[in-house]
């Protein structure tokens, strides 16, 4: 029932609908041909904020971390709305001649406020590129100043890096001179106190732990000839004719072999005589008279062989004992050397700490020169800004003609609604009414009983 209202408000009102969608229409170009007309230009610039590492010591890092390098490309966005910038890019535009542009007079502060308060830079999301916008009625101007904005920019960068490199070379150079003093008289105290305790090195070494190390390496080794002496002479009291030979010098070993060798001939051939002959025999006795006097022989040999090792024992013991003695006294000169060392240790500290600083600032001053003349700034002009087409006004007003238009057609259709309402709810009060108003008839039935009955209503004309 509604829908057949409004569709019955919407035919009854199409002329009236129609009048208010044109007046919208004429109200809305209109609205937009009265309004100011400004134009808006862009240019692009992609800041990374990494540059070019032109040298391993480059003065500056280009090492950002995520967060860091949007804080810095963000920062650079305020840059570009610094006064010395705007002033610049003021001085450009009005010129027409880049960098080479020298007015006679600066902008003012107002000009500079006016035309920060008509740009507009934002940061593309997850990128390192701004975009540098500029609002003003006339399209050419709009995008001079956006193209000024950004070379101001660049060149105010290429100033202010090379002012602070001939501020950090002009500080480095003041200091080279302090520094040389600092490192020779560092290097006096050193020298004097080296003279003084006679700390001498070679090899980066002091001569004396070269001399202690030496000699306890060589009591290292008198210990173990002391000790294989000591095994042997314990042997040789107590070890077998057989095992003494082999412990023996290898020109001894022949001479004790021999001679155990002609014992045991001698002993075999005295074996065989005695079965042969009698005690008394004089074949025999020659044979044991040969015997004993092979066995003194070996008995002497043996001795002699023992009383060498007991040399080598004493001798053995004597050069440890000597040794031990120079270990002890150079242990004391290498304590004493170690303490004074430490001092001396310092003061060879300070030098290099000195003469790394003083090469370090030297170094520093020729490069910064040479640095500071080259621009490592990694910053890219994407795109220029040109003038907006003017032809988009008369592009505007249609779309806002068009707006217009709908809008008052929107007038119109929700005044055909609010009739269509009206209607339906007159219709649904009489309704009401009239079924309010019921006729009572009685009548008598078969059994008797009275009903009520309502006649039909009347349908209502709206």
């Amino acid at each position: 029932m509604t829908w057949v209202l409004l569709s019955r408000e919407v035919r009854r009102l199409a002329l009236p609908i129609v009048v208010l969608a044109v007046l919208g229409g004429a109200l809305g170009g209109g609205a937009r041909a009265l309004l100011p007309q400004s134009y808006v230009a862009t240019s692009e610039v992609l800041i990374d904020p990494r540059g070019f590492q032109v040298f391993k010591n480059d003065l500056t890092t280009g090492q950002y971390d995520a967060n860091a390098a949007v804080n810095y490309v963000e920062s650079q966005s305020h840059v570009m709305l610094s006064e010395s910038v705007l002033a610049r890019a003021l001085t450009y535009a009005a010129t027409g001649q880049g960098t080479a542009a020298s007015p006679a007079e600066k902008p003012s502060a107002t000009q500079i406020n006016a035309l920060r308060k008509s740009i507009e830079i934002t940061r593309a999301e997850r990128s390192y590129i701004l975009s540098i916008s500029v609002k003003d009625k006339n399209p050419d101007k709009a995008a001079n100043l956006s193209n000024a904005i950004v070379a101001a920019y660049l060149d105010e960068d290429s100033d202010s890096r090379l002012r602070a490199t001939e501020k950090l070379t002009g500080d480095l150079t003041s200091r080279l001179d302090q520094l040389r003093a600092r490192l020779a008289e560092s290097e006096m105290k050193a020298e004097e106190y080296r003279q003084k305790f006679k700390l001498f090195s070679s090899d980066d070494k002091l001569i004396v732990d070269q001399q202690l190390s030496s000699a306890v390496t060589a009591l290292a080794a008198a210990d173990e000839r002391l000790s294989l002496a000591r095994v042997r002479g314990e042997q040789l009291q107590s070890a077998e004719p057989g095992v003494i030979a082999g412990l023996a010098n290898p020109s001894e070993q022949t001479l004790l072999n021999t001679l155990i060798s002609r014992q045991v001939a001698a002993r075999e051939e005295v074996a065989k005589l005695s079965q042969k002959f009698g005690s008394q025999h004089p074949t025999l006795r020659s044979a044991q008279s040969q015997v004993a006097e092979i066995d003194s022989l070996l008995n002497r040999e043996l001795e002699r062989v023992r009383s060498s090792g007991q040399s080598a024992l004493r001798q053995a013991m004597k050069e440890r004992d000597d040794l031990s003695a120079t270990v002890s006294r150079l242990t004391g000169q290498n304590e004493q050397a170690r303490r004074a060392s430490i001092e001396l240790r310092a003061l060879e500290q300070q030098i290099a700490s000195d003469r790394e600083l003083l090469s370090s600032f030297e170094t520093r001053a020729r490069e910064a020169a040479e640095f500071g003349k080259i621009d490592s700034a990694n910053i890219r002009i994407l795109s220029k800004a040109y003038p907006a087409d003017i032809r988009s006004g008369t592009v505007g007003m249609i779309m806002w003609g068009i707006v217009g238009m709908m809008m008052g057609a929107l007038v119109g259709l929700g005044i055909a609604a609010l009739r269509a309402l009206i209607a339906y709810a007159r219709y649904t009060a009489a309704a009401n009414v009239a079924a309010k108003t019921v006729a009572f008839r009685p009548r008598r039935t078969a059994n008797r009983e009275e009903e009520h009955y309502a006649p039909p209503l009347r349908r209502h004309r709206l």
